[in-house]
């Protein structure tokens, strides 16, 4: 029989390191059989803290390191991954970095089928600062977009702006 289990959990610590903090409420149902893991449910991501920065600039391996891995890649049979789980995010998920000090709400349907790329549906609303060539400009309009497209190509839809002050000057005669 396959191996079958639920994982519920409400304000739960996912993750606290320096890069990134997150509290989830997951509720899923995984299943393992005939080499594949089936989940399906549903995570709510009610806060986080995330440095994007931080994130991506993990450590490198000293050019003297070097890797022996004895297995076998066509040997080993590889797991293979059945998804279909939706994750909403809340208005407490903060994000930083690259120029960016705000934060992400929506909710975001993720499917991968054996053999096939992830892909995803929903929306992600974006929201808060973004400073570029010294300019600081309020996002006033912002959204990430999946329509049944790969996780890592959403459609990205975003405003910034800021207000400039106009002085008229007067020519006196």
């Amino acid at each position: 029989s396959p191996l079958q289990f639920n994982i519920r959990g409400k304000d739960f610590l996912v993750a606290d390191t320096v890069d990134l903090q997150a509290v989830a409420s997951p509720d899923l149902k995984v299943q393992f059989a005939d080499n594949t893991f089936q989940v399906r449910g549903a995570v709510v991501v009610p806060s986080a803290s995330i440095d994007v920065e931080k994130l991506d600039s993990g450590v490198s391996a000293s050019e003297d390191v070097v890797v022996l891995d004895p297995v076998d890649p066509e040997r080993t049979p590889s797991s293979r991954l059945d998804l279909d789980m939706a994750i909403t995010l809340g208005e407490a998920v903060k994000l930083k970095g690259y120029g960016l000090d705000g934060s992400l709400a929506g909710t975001l349907n993720v499917r991968s089928r054996v053999g096939r790329e992830m892909v995803a549906t929903g929306r992600l609303d974006v929201d808060g600062r973004y400073t570029a060539y010294g300019q600081k400009l309020l996002i006033s309009r912002g959204e990430l977009v999946w329509s049944n497209n790969a996780v890592s190509d959403p459609r990205i839809n975003i405003r910034a702006e800021r207000e400039v002050e106009f002085q008229r000057h007067r020519r006196h005669r």
